[in-house]
């Protein structure tokens, strides 16, 4: 057993080992400070160290049977111990190791008082955003519970000018209506007139005006005949709670 070992060492299998390990944990620190750098996913990362795992025993295997020498790699048995340059390789590798422990050491030290603060601070600022993200939402949900609504105004569906005003009208006696309710809070026209003919949906509109129900409808008039359609809808699932149509 003692040969054997004598024998590693003689062909510099621990110290290749060594060298190898330190260089690879040297690399995949690298990459830990790369990758978020460029956005790139950390898949590569994995990748590499899964490389590095399944070429630790080749290297191991071809620094036993081979040897360094200035023509290149030599099968070990075919390298007469006189011409051998064993102990100079050795020597090689021990400066490497040496020198890669040193930047582990540095970079230790680089990464306790430098990069962990900083993750730190960061995680710390992520963690009292999502916080407030989610503060504000629960308040949001919050007024939902109440009983609120948003009457959007009225379209004008017979495409005439002058029944525009007709249209705001019956608009304006709808929210003076349900204004008189106590018990249900009402948004004011000022702030719902903004949302005609908007693009955003009833989800989007009920969470910038805080309600639950959003009441939107058309009115369309032919002579002294008025048909008016209203729609009542759940604005968090932005389904139908109610729906009429009105002829007169």
């Amino acid at each position: 057993m003692k040969s054997l070992w004598d024998e590693i060492r003689r062909r510099n299998v621990s110290r290749v080992a060594i060298a190898y390990l330190a260089g690879s944990w040297l690399l995949i620190q690298l990459l830990d400070i790369i990758l978020p750098m460029f956005e790139l996913s950390h898949s590569i990362a994995r990748l590499v160290v899964l490389i590095l795992v399944i070429g630790f025993v080749p290297v191991l295997v071809i620094s036993w049977a081979y040897e360094l020498t200035p023509e290149g790699l030599r099968k070990e048995s075919s390298v007469d111990r006189a011409d051998s340059i064993a102990a100079h390789t050795s020597k090689r590798l021990d400066r490497f190791i040496m020198a890669a422990l040193a930047l582990a050491l540095g970079y230790f030290l680089f990464d306790r008082v430098v990069l962990s603060p900083a993750r730190e601070e960061a995680i710390a600022k992520q963690s009292l955003k999502i916080g407030a993200e989610q503060a504000h939402e629960a308040v949001k949900l919050g007024m939902f519970e109440e009983k609120s609504i948003a009457v959007l105004p009225f379209v004008n569906r017979s495409q005439q000018p002058e029944d525009e005003y007709f249209v705001d009208g019956m608009h304006d006696e709808l929210l003076t209506r349900l204004a008189r309710l106590s018990e249900l809070k009402v948004i004011s026209r000022t702030s719902v007139m903004r949302y005609k003919q908007t693009q955003l949906s009833i989800p989007e509109i009920a969470r910038e005006l805080s309600v639950n129900a959003i009441l939107e409808g058309g009115v369309q008039r032919a002579g002294n005949r008025v048909r008016i359609v209203v729609q009542l809808i759940d604005a968090r699932t932005d389904e139908h709670l109610w729906a009429e149509t009105y002829d007169r």
